[in-house]
This record gives structure tokens, sequence and C-alpha cells, in this order.
């Protein structure tokens, strides 16, 4: 257990060249937000071997559900 990261494990793969972009937006009771771009996180801010860099929980609490969707 634990070994799927190990590079005898990891299957070479073609990179596209395509990019890749996340969005959020939401849509409450008489209200409805702008659409925002979610940033990607930068390699310091990896959580795990397995860490893709994508939107995690503390991302989404503290840069799109607080300040965006908290009532001011």
């Amino acid at each position: 257990m634990g070994e799927e990261l190990e590079e005898k494990n990891l299957k070479p793969s073609i990179k596209s060249g395509r990019t890749n972009i996340g969005v959020y937006a939401a849509i409450m009771h008489g209200r409805k937000t702008e659409l925002i771009l979610v940033r990607k996180k930068r390699e310091e801010e990896r959580t795990s071997k397995s860490d893709r860099l994508g939107l995690n929980t503390h991302q989404c609490a503290t840069e799109i559900h607080q300040p965006v969707t908290t009532p001011r």
C-alpha cells in the first residue's frame, strides 16, 4: 500500500498542450455570484505526494466561499 506513485508503477503519458482552468459560480436565494477563476495552487502548497495541486477544501473555503458567498 502507498506504492502507487512510485516511479516503477507510473506509465509515461503524452501531454496534449491544452490548458485547463477551474471556474466556480453559485446561485443562491435571491442572488448569484460572478464567474470566479480558481487559481492553481503553487508547488509549495502541495499537501501530499499525490496532491495534483487542484482545488482543496481549505482553498475553496478561504478563496471562494468566505469572500464570495458569505453576505457582507
